[in-house]
């Protein structure tokens, strides 16, 4: 057994790249409150008519440069806590309305951060998700929140976005899987800055799978020689 041990490992080391180590895979979190998104950038859904609006529609990202384009595969329609929303936004919240449970905001340069406050077209608890995506549309990570939907019009409504420490966020993704839902302004930060308090969900470096990957075939080459001895 000592041995069959020494020669997995000899072989991995052999395997290993001898280049330097690749950059450690971006870090992203769940951030909860709107402070937190630290940036400027906001999508202010009151600079759109009321009523149905185009899909997809572009809108200014005010306080940077930045264009959004934002769609989903139902109907938007732009709408107000109070007056056609009975939820637990702030009263006055201009509103953007999602008919789909799954809506995107694609944003004309990578960001850092994005969310806002979120409530699904029921009352109750609930579950939903903030999927972020790169500019070739790769799925760089995804994370779950929960909260409670109510008619209290104070303010309540759960804050739900998503940060990354190094940026290269181009879209991200709002859904809870079943029902329309609602959001209100959209805080954008452009800047990458310190790693995301929070949640934090590292993918493994391409070097780590090729290591896996060799210490298997090798472990099964052993295996084979010690049968046909």
């Amino acid at each position: 057994m000592r041995r069959l041990g020494y020669a997995i490992t000899h072989t991995l080391y052999l395997a290993m790249p001898q280049t330097p180590a690749a950059p450690a895979a971006a870090q992203y979190a769940l951030v909860s409150n709107r402070a937190a998104i630290g940036g400027a950038g906001l999508i202010d859904w009151g600079t759109m008519p009321a009523g149905a609006l185009a899909n997809p529609f572009a809108v200014s990202v005010t306080g940077t440069s930045l264009t959004a384009t934002v769609s989903n595969g139902l109907g938007l329609s732009r709408t107000a806590q109070g007056a056609g929303w009975n939820g637990n936004f702030t009263a006055g919240d201009p509103l953007l309305l999602s008919l789909s449970p799954s809506l995107d905001i694609l944003f004309s340069s990578d960001i850092a951060a994005v969310g806002a406050q979120y409530q699904p077209s029921f009352l109750g608890f609930f579950s939903g998700s903030i999927e972020a995506f790169d500019v070739t549309g790769l799925s760089l990570a995804l994370v779950v929140f929960n909260g409670n939907s109510t008619n209290a019009q104070d303010g309540s409504a759960v804050f739900a976005g998503i940060s990354s420490a190094t940026g290269g966020i181009r879209r991200v993704r709002f859904s809870n899987g079943s029902v329309s839902f609602a959001l209100n302004n959209v805080s954008v930060n452009p800047v990458a800055g310190s790693p995301p308090a929070g949640l934090i969900s590292v993918a493994p470096e391409p070097d780590t799978v090729l290591l896996m990957a060799t210490g298997f075939l090798a472990l099964l080459a052993l295996r084979r020689r010690r049968r046909a001895r």
